[in-house]
């Protein structure tokens, strides 16, 4: 992969590009991101992620070439999620999880099937708060840690917080 390519595709993103070439960017970097740990995380670290969640809020529902916009940004989270639980964590952190949740309504079918690969592929790679968003609720606690209150597996302590040792009261001194 070029180094530069992936950080050119991204500005293709933008709001000042047309629809066309936003959706011929997020197609080339889904297949950039399918199954190469490498090319997620120079997406990732090149500010990919954003770029396509913006593209995901940022589109018209009722307008068919920012389905298209919609759909290939979609399918490139799914793809960067992909066998990835660190892209996955990216993913729900950039808003992610919320910007797929809402083309399930109200978008073309088309934007519906890639909006929920992508959520099942979140939910596949452990993303706890997947299935919150989902059901509208709450993503549980994942720790039971005194403190904690994570609700992903991936920023939880894994129980290694410990709570604050009690403080030991002295007796009362004895009047003299």
């Amino acid at each position: 992969m070029d180094a530069g390519a992936v950080p050119a595709l991204i500005q293709c993103l933008g709001m000042g590009a047309s629809t066309a070439l936003q959706a011929t960017a997020a197609e080339l970097l889904a297949s950039l991101a399918d199954g190469s740990e490498a090319c997620q995380a120079g997406i990732e670290e090149a500010g990919g992620i954003a770029a396509l969640v913006d593209c995901l809020r940022s589109s018209s529902s009722l307008d068919s070439s920012d389905a298209w916009t919609q759909q290939m940004a979609a399918w490139a989270l799914g793809s960067q999620a992909r066998d990835s639980q660190e892209q996955s964590a990216a993913i729900a952190d950039a808003g992610g999880l919320a910007a797929l949740s809402r083309c399930m309504h109200g978008c073309s079918g088309a934007v519906q099937k890639e909006a929920g690969d992508a959520l099942r592929t979140l939910l596949v790679a452990g993303q706890d708060e997947a299935a919150a968003v989902l059901l509208g609720a709450e993503p549980p606690k994942v720790c039971a840690a005194d403190g904690c209150e994570e609700t992903s597996s991936l920023r939880c302590c894994g129980g290694r917080r410990q709570p604050p040792a009690p403080q030991q009261q002295q007796p009362p001194q004895p009047l003299e």
